[in-house]
Formats: structure tokens, sequence, C-alpha cells
């Protein structure tokens, strides 16, 4: 065994410990990576009757990465105060865990019971296997997982000719992780991130629970398909946590790739309304076509820290703020600027008959400091920064590729002296 795995079994041996025996979270709370993002699924303020003793305890691990694992344990609990009683709680968890300077974090956590602890009142589910059937016999794919319960339930057989995968999972945090380091690509991973118990709450609030992606996978006969995942959350009937996930797949590929045929056609962002970056490169190779004397830049700008910002709030938050910054930066630009979003968190300008580094410092430096201001939710704040990378259309850079290129790798320069800053070449 690792200094990981050894590490990962005794910091969920502790954690055990101090919630059951003490009824004290804070160590949990402690070793949380985001204590207000963690899902702590089947994890309440301890205020059950009598008093615990673990009589049997196992964990089996699974490495993930060189830094992070996933522990599936069991305990068996007794109340001493009751010793003739013959009455166990069994107590199955899943703690994903990774190691960060020595100490052990938690990434994720599921707990669930099979008798005596109360974790909270569970919706009366009716028998449901006609429903199961329809939903199996339209997607091609359907993985269930029961949070109270702690289960994950899906058909092997049809997950391997679907995924093309022989795998056994055993926890919806597997699946998980196996989703998004083997099976999906790598630009539709971000796609994956709606399981954050910030933006799950949201969900149930706003009666928002059903979440429609279209996402590329990896085929070995075909190198990338495109499938559509629908994932649906089932609350409980107090409406305070997720009770049951369903996760949909189905095949889109012909469809999808009818639909790219015609992408040339398409000019918008979906989610901004900005333009995409297939128009910003077009509108770039037209501008040279028509005038190839002129002179022009591109600003690529990136919002500082934004996986904080999805971390803190939530996916859903960030991309309300992604929406906002672009309304800004359209705001904040001349009429001869094309804007679009090019990429997750990235916008481009394409600033035409510019090309002098000084009026392009005044232009950048404006823009940035114009689209700064501070979102607040839930008693808790940040403030929104931008850096940039600026490419100058010239002796070095012919093409609208080497343009993108240059850009980019400023933007990164950038971001390393530091954030809310800008690099002009």
């Amino acid at each position: 065994m690792n200094k990981l795995e050894e590490k990962a079994i005794e910091t969920v041996k502790s954690a055990y410990r101090n919630y059951f025996l003490n009824k004290d979270t804070e160590f949990i709370l402690e070793h949380s990576l985001t204590h207000d993002d963690i899902p702590l699924y089947g994890i309440v303020k301890p205020d059950w009757d009598g008093k615990y003793a673990i009589i049997n305890e196992y964990e089996k691990v699974q490495n993930i990465s060189e830094d992070t694992c996933i522990v599936s344990s069991r305990i068996s609990l007794k109340d001493i105060t009751k010793a003739q009683v013959n009455e166990e709680t069994l107590v199955n968890g899943t703690f994903v865990c990774k190691l960060i300077n020595g100490d052990i974090k938690f990434l994720n956590i599921h707990l669930s019971r099979d008798n005596g602890i109360t974790y909270g009142g569970a919706r009366a589910i009716s028998n449901d296997s006609d429903y199961k059937k329809a939903l199996k016999n339209i997607f091609d794919v359907v993985f269930e997982y029961d949070s109270l319960n702690n289960t994950f339930s899906y058909d092997p057989v049809k997950c391997r000719e679907f995924f093309q995968i022989d795998a056994h999972f055993v926890s919806m945090d597997q699946w998980f992780w196996n989703m998004c380091t083997e099976c999906v690509h790598a630009e539709d991973v971000e796609l994956m991130d709606i399981f954050r118990s910030n933006d799950i709450g949201k969900r149930i609030r706003d009666d928002n629970l059903v979440v429609n992606q279209d996402i590329r996978i990896r085929n070995r006969k075909k190198g990338f398909i495109w499938v559509r995942m629908i994932v649906v959350f089932i609350p409980n009937m107090s409406c305070n946590y997720v009770e049951k996930v369903f996760v949909l797949f189905k095949s889109i590929d012909e469809e999808k790739n009818r639909e790219m045929d015609f992408l040339v056609e398409s000019t918008l962002d979906k989610m901004t309304g900005l333009y995409n970056k297939s128009f910003i490169k077009q509108s770039i190779r037209e501008f040279l076509k028509t005038n190839p004397n002129d002179v022009f830049s591109l600003i690529i700008v990136d919002v500082d820290n934004y996986r904080q910002i999805n971390d803190i709030f939530g996916r859903i938050t960030g991309n309300n703020i992604l929406i906002k910054l672009a309304k800004l930066i359209e705001d904040y630009t001349g009429n001869n600027d094309v804007v679009g979003r090019i990429n997750g968190d990235e916008f481009a300008i394409f600033a035409k008959f510019i090309n002098n580094p000084e009026e392009l410092r005044v232009k950048v430096s404006n823009i940035l400091d114009k689209i700064v201001f501070e979102h607040c939710e839930d008693g808790k704040s940040h403030i929104v920064k931008c850096s940039a990378g600026v490419a100058i259309f010239g002796e070095d850079v012919k093409t609208v590729e080497e343009l993108y290129e240059k850009a980019d790798k400023n933007l990164y320069e950038a971001k390393k002296m530091g954030r809310h800053s800008f690099k002009i070449s």
C-alpha cells in the first residue's frame, strides 16, 4: 500500500470516528477541498440519539491518479446505550481523496445507511419498473444513482457496447472520474461539471432539474462520436437534497454531423450571443482579402481564476458571469471591432485598423478596467477580473493561425506576470 492509500484510509477512518462517535462534522469540513461546494450526500448535522461504537469496518482503495483515489468503505455501528438490543447500523461510504501538501483533502463524500441512524425523510417511491423500462428503450445507456442508499446501477453489457470500455463501476464517483479521464473529449470535459452541490441546490430551488448536454466520447472504431447526455435530478419530498440521479445517454452522431455541416452558416455563440470562433476567424480572412495593406490586431481576453468562480458559486453562476462579461466587453469596444467568445472563458476582439502598441495599450487597459465587477451571492463575494494577450498582424505574423497563437502566448505571459494584466507584441 502506497503513501496516498495509507493516508486516505487513515483520514477516512478519522472522519467516521469524529462524525459518528463524537457527533462532530468539523473534521470533515476541515478536510474538504471547498467547504461550501463539496457534495456531502448523506451528511447532516449529527442529532441522533444514543452513543455509537464502531464494531466492524472495511475499506477498499482505487487509485485514479498519482494524487487522487477513491475509498469505498463500510462500517458497522452499534448503540452501546442499548446493549440488550442486537441491532446494527451499516454505513456505506464513498470518499474521493486528493493528496495536497502531504495532507488528504476530500473532493466528494457520499454516505448511506441500511438501518438505525436516520439521515432525513425519504420520498415514498412507487413501483417504477415500467418507467425504467421506457427509459431503457428510449436511451442507449441508463445510469441510476440512489444517494440515500449510495447505490449506482446500470446495464454493464449496454455500457460496454456503447462506451466500448470493460469497466466495472461500483460508485458514481468512480464512473464520473472514468468518464472525465478516459471517455469524454478534452474540450467537452467541462460540460460534465454539473454535479456541484451548490448548483444542484439552485436547480432544486428553481425546479430546473434536467440538464441536456451534447458531448463527444471516445470510440475505438470511429475516434470520437457525438452523444446526448441528459441528467435528471430527483429531489426528496422536502426538496432539501437530491434523492436520485438518472444519467441517460443516446448516440446522436449522424444527427450532429449533419448539424456540423451547416456550422458555417451559424455565426453566434449560443450562450452569450456574441460571434463564435469560426466567424471571428472568417472575418479576419475576409478582411485580409479585401484590405491586404491595412493593419489590425487580435485581443484575447480571459477571465482570471474562472475555476475558482465555479468552485465558489457553481457552474450556473459561472455561466451567468460569462454572459455579463460578454455584454460588458461588447459595450466597451469600438464600432470597428468584431467581438466573440472563442472558448470557455475566453473572448476575442478583432480590432481593425489598429496596430500601434501605445494605442493598443490604452484600448486594452480601458477594457480590462471597465469589465471589473464584484459578484455577491449567498453571503460570498468575488471580484471578477480579466487578463489579455494581444497580437499585432505584421512581419512575424502572416496567418490567422499565427495571429491566434501569438495572442494566446501573450495571454499566458500576462497571466504569469500577475492577474488583471496584459501583454502586447
